[in-house]
């Protein structure tokens, strides 16, 4: 019964193969994608270098520099400055002048200028960048009783700006320079007087 059934389903099957399916082809390998060059490393929008001194008379501090160069992007492709900032300003350590670590503000932050020059100059390396220089003052003669300072300032397009005369820094600053000069007569007079001292002991 179960032979004559087969027998039918196959005489059903009018068409149908009895052989067995051939396997489907492979699909075809993708290709290796192109190797694809490292870029560049991206420059930042802006460049910004910096410097700030001291300046010392004697043991006294004078004034302090803070020059920021600060260049604006987009740079060419191996951009760099031509001119180091230590080229811009050349220190002179036999007349008191050295870098410091920090800004102006910060390193001498328990002192207040009495004066300060500020300027900003438009300049061109390749690229456009504004040269920011500010310079404070502290001492009297510097900042207040001379306007050599004040004019070279104004000269070159800066904007100076000082304490009052009758302010209280200014005050305090005037008292300290005269105890200074009393000190140094007083100490010039001691000096004279034992040279003198010495040289009427040689002649008896």
């Amino acid at each position: 019964m179960r032979f004559a059934r087969l027998a039918v389903l196959l005489a059903a099957c009018t068409g149908c193969s009895t052989t067995p399916a051939s396997p489907a082809p492979p699909a075809p390998t993708a290709a290796p994608a192109p190797a694809v060059a490292p870029s560049p490393p991206a420059l930042p929008p802006v460049h910004v270098d910096e410097l700030h001194a001291g300046e010392f008379e004697g043991e006294v501090l004078d004034a302090c520099i803070d020059l920021v160069r600060v260049f604006d992007g987009p740079f060419p492709v191996g951009w760099a400055p031509t001119k180091r900032v230590e080229d811009v300003l050349a220190l002179d350590k036999s007349n008191g002048q050295f870098a410091i670590r920090a800004s102006c503000e910060r390193q001498f932050s328990g002192m207040k200028p009495l004066a300060f020059c500020r300027t900003t100059r438009l300049q061109f390396d390749g690229v456009p960048y504004r040269e920011e220089e500010l310079i404070s003052f502290f001492r009297y003669e510097t900042a207040l009783e001379r306007h050599g300072n004040m004019k070279d300032c104004l000269a070159a397009g800066g904007e100076w700006h000082a304490v009052a005369e009758d302010s209280r820094e200014a005050r305090k600053a005037r008292a300290g320079r005269r105890m200074g000069q009393a000190l140094g007569l007083a100490r010039a007079s001691g000096e004279f007087a034992e040279r003198m001292e010495a040289a009427l002991a040689g002649g008896r």
